[in-house]
């Protein structure tokens, strides 16, 4: 593929069988209906024991447990992986369509990846190639005698530099931005010469954090891929029930004290939103508003020298982050002002913390996870058809990888089949997913709420929860309307 391809790139259009404005409308009514559902719950005995599973415990910081034999066989397959990927780019065919490394990158593990990790958990320890290969070091330091190889390179030990508790997860913030930027924004980023200077630069910024600070504390905080796959897979604990959020919170924040820890809850906040506006962006970046944008710019005379779009494609990118940013932190706060209006308890074990604890930020820590549903969604929506017709193409290049007209595997002749998904398809998973994203994002925020309520210590009774949700929710319909017509614009003929 000369550019790996966007997920709606298809000839054909789906005529919908009604007006686009009654699509939006019937999905922020089901959104409504799910918030009155969780509301009726909220005095409901038997809804409030489904619903006490829709909130988790805060995001998992502790280092994934492997087996030695399964690890053994997943690190090897991923190392090589990557090891592939690197020589086919480097030396293999410059046309990306006759090239290993931008269908597997870009399509496979990308997209393939990210939908697994929900599936089936947070296997990305398992086949982390930069970590697996970095151990793999450590290994040959010990067979080889070299101590100060291996005090650097096993998972065990401690490095004598400390990850800066200012940064937070940011140089995870930067490196998801950066990667979804060259994914939509730069025309040739799945040119194989592109992604072998990638490889070698991520490999290169890896190592060195992980030489520096040590393979977990990197790993857990600023590797943009463990964090991002991590938090993809966490909202699975959907399925688990937690009866005492308010005192798994509060644990949380004993952890990250005074301005260290509003800052990592920041950069938490700020991870979460990158994983979303950037997807968002992507179908943005296609639609006609992003002409419109272009020609604002254009008239203000603002980046009026940027020819190719680099610049304005960062710019437009980092504006949509900050403004999803502050929306949510914005409702945060609003919400937090609203918890202000029910009356003190006399005496509760939670509210002696909670006054040192609670603010904005914290408050945006509580709903978090409610988030990650949508996160989830909008990466089904807008790349659904690219898996499914792009994806294809692996079964043809895992026989010539370079490119060289050889046919290893007898696959060599496979030639995808365009038909399988069409737009009509495409419209309706997109839609199904976005609709059931934002469902599930209601009832997370439902228990959110009680936290929330449970660690404000105010006299809020069950059948009042609902107040501190509404506001989410209101935010919630407002993303459902606003993701469902960028999706609608590539794939449909809008009736209305």
């Amino acid at each position: 593929m000369a550019q790996h391809g966007h997920p709606h790139g298809f000839g054909e259009r789906y005529d919908l069988p009604v007006p686009m404005s009654w699509v939006i409308a019937c999905a922020c009514l089901v959104i409504a209906f799910t918030f009155l559902i969780s509301a009726m719950g909220s005095a409901s005995p038997m809804l409030n024991r489904l619903f006490s599973s829709a909130y988790t415990k805060s995001f998992d910081m502790e280092p994934d447990k492997r087996t030695s034999l399964t690890y053994r066989l997943m690190a090897t397959c991923s190392s090589f992986l990557l090891l592939l990927c690197f020589t086919t780019a480097t030396w293999g065919s410059q046309d990306a369509l006759m090239n290993f490394s931008p269908t597997f990158i870009w399509i496979i593990w990308w997209i393939g990846c990210s939908i697994s990790v929900v599936l089936f958990g947070n296997f990305w320890p398992f086949i982390d190639p930069w970590r697996n290969l970095y151990e793999f070091i450590g290994f040959l330091g010990n067979r080889l005698h070299l101590p100060h190889v291996v005090q650097h390179t096993s998972a065990n030990q401690r490095s004598k530099f400390f990850y800066p508790s200012f940064l937070g997860l940011w140089l995870g913030v930067i490196g998801l931005l950066t990667w979804c930027g060259l994914e939509i924004i730069y025309p040739i980023a799945s040119m194989p010469r592109q992604v072998s200077l990638y490889i070698a630069a991520y490999s290169l910024w890896n190592w060195l954090g992980m030489w520096t600070f040590g393979i977990e504390e990197w790993c857990l905080k600023a590797d943009a891929f463990s964090i991002y796959f991590r938090y993809l897979a966490s909202w699975r604990d959907f399925f688990h029930l937690s009866n005492n959020q308010s005192q798994v919170f509060l644990a949380s924040q004993d952890t990250h004290q005074g301005a260290n820890k509003n800052n990592f809850n920041l950069s938490q906040i700020g991870f979460v939103i990158a994983m979303i506006a950037s997807v968002l962006f992507d179908g943005l970046h296609a639609s006609s508003a992003w002409l419109w944008f272009e020609s604002a710019l254009n008239r203000w005379g603002v980046l009026s020298h940027d020819v190719n779009g680099y610049s304005t494609g960062i710019l437009g990118l980092l504006l949509i982050w900050l403004l999803f940013l502050t929306i949510y932190l914005l409702i945060c706060q609003f919400t937090l002002w609203i918890s202000f209006l029910f009356p003190k308890k006399q005496s509760d074990a939670v509210t002696v913390k909670a006054p040192n604890s609670l603010n904005f930020l914290s408050t945006g820590h509580v709903f978090l996870k409610s988030l990650l549903p949508i996160a989830f969604a909008y990466l089904i929506a807008h790349n659904f058809s690219s898996l499914f017709i792009q994806g294809q193409n692996i079964i043809e290049l895992i026989s010539d990888p370079f490119g060289r007209m050889w046919n290893l595997f007898g696959t060599a002749s496979f030639y995808p089949d365009i038909t399988l998904i069409d737009a009509k398809v495409t419209w309706y998973v997109a839609t199904f997913s976005i609709v059931m994203g934002h469902i599930v994002s209601v009832l997370m925020g439902h228990q959110a709420a009680v936290s929330l309520s449970e660690l404000t210590g105010r006299k809020i009774r069950p059948h009042c929860i609902w107040v501190l949700n509404l506001p989410m929710t209101l935010m919630m319909m407002a993303f459902t309307a606003l993701s469902l017509s960028i999706i609608a614009e590539p794939l449909t003929f809008i009736a209305g």
